[in-house]
């Protein structure tokens, strides 16, 4: 059985980040869901849901200036900040952590790492930003990239992305998901995948 509850974490004076988290009665693992810039924590559709029924804790928040959150359009420099706040707070459970990111917020994946106590990420269809990449050196950890760009990857963002990963990392293509993250619930195959790798790396 899984509750779904308000999740809230005070980063500083008027800068709320709000969203949802689903807490399976017993949890092996905490994923945090951040999403691209721009959107919201809808674009994840069932994906918290159907991993929380897997025995993940999961939490979706909205970036401050989106969705529920209080604030302006975050900067560059203040995106690394917002997560790693967040993830300071969820790491208080002694959980192991993963993340599951896209798009522009991909880059962040690449400056957070085993050295926060994130192990495991899931990247959809990254597009490299150099502003955000500036925020952090890269860090270990084992990533799994999802993405729709076609096998050629010649010169796109994707393979970009991919030879900047430290750590062990595997890429995934499937035309499904140029549509984004949605095409994770419409593919049995990518859900699978993504169960499959959470629950071997995030324990």
């Amino acid at each position: 059985m899984t509750t779904r509850s308000p999740f809230e974490a005070l980063l500083a004076p008027e800068r709320t980040v709000r969203g949802v988290r689903t807490v399976p009665d017993e949890p092996r693992g905490t994923i945090l869901f951040v999403h691209d810039l721009g959107a919201d924590l809808d674009e994840f559709g069932q994906i918290p849901e159907v991993l929380s029924r897997h025995g993940f804790d999961v939490v979706c928040i909205d970036l401050p200036g989106h969705g529920l959150s209080d604030g302006e359009e975050p900067e560059p420099g203040s995106l690394r900040r917002d997560v790693m706040g967040v993830l300071g707070e969820l790491a208080g459970a002694g959980r192991p952590l993963g993340l599951f990111v896209s798009g522009a917020m991909a880059n962040l994946s690449t400056t957070i790492g085993r050295p926060d106590g994130v192990v495991a990420h899931v990247v959809v269809n990254p597009v490299v930003d150099e502003s955000i990449l500036a925020q952090g050196t890269r860090a270990q950890a084992t990533r799994m990239v999802l993405h729709g760009d076609g096998e050629n990857l010649v010169g796109t963002p994707v393979q970009k992305f991919f030879q900047m990963q430290l750590g062990e990392k595997m890429l995934v293509h499937n035309p499904v998901m140029k549509r984004g993250t949605v095409g994770v619930v419409e593919e049995h195959a990518l859900l699978v995948h993504v169960q499959t790798f959470f629950k071997r790396y995030l324990k």
